[in-house]
C-alpha cells in the first residue's frame, strides 16, 4: 500500500510538473510569435533606411553635379561681361 502511495505522489509531481512545462511552453511560443513580429517590423525599417540612404546619395549627386553647372554659367558670365 506504502508502495502505491509513493507511486500516486510521484504521479501527482509529473503531472503538476508536465502542467508548469505546458505553461512555460505557451508563454515561450507567445514570446517567439511576438519576437517575430517584431523582427519583421525591423527589417522593414532596414529596408526604408537603405532605399532613403540610396535617395539621399542620389540627391547629392544631382547637388553637385547642378553646382559644377552653376559654377561653370558664373564662369562664363563673368568672362563675357570681362570681355566688354
Amino acid at each position: 500500500m506504502t508502495r502505491l502511495k509513493e507511486k500516486l505522489s510521484e504521479l501527482e509531481f509529473y503531472r503538476a510538473r508536465v502542467d508548469e512545462l505546458r505553461s512555460d511552453s505557451s508563454s515561450l511560443l507567445d514570446a517567439n510569435h511576438l519576437l517575430t513580429d517584431q523582427l519583421a517590423v525591423c527589417h522593414q525599417r532596414i529596408e526604408t533606411v537603405v532605399d532613403l540612404e540610396n535617395d539621399l546619395q542620389r540627391y547629392k549627386q544631382q547637388l553637385a553635379s547642378a553646382a559644377y553647372v552653376l559654377a561653370q554659367f558664373l564662369i562664363c558670365i563673368m568672362l563675357c561681361f570681362s570681355l566688354f
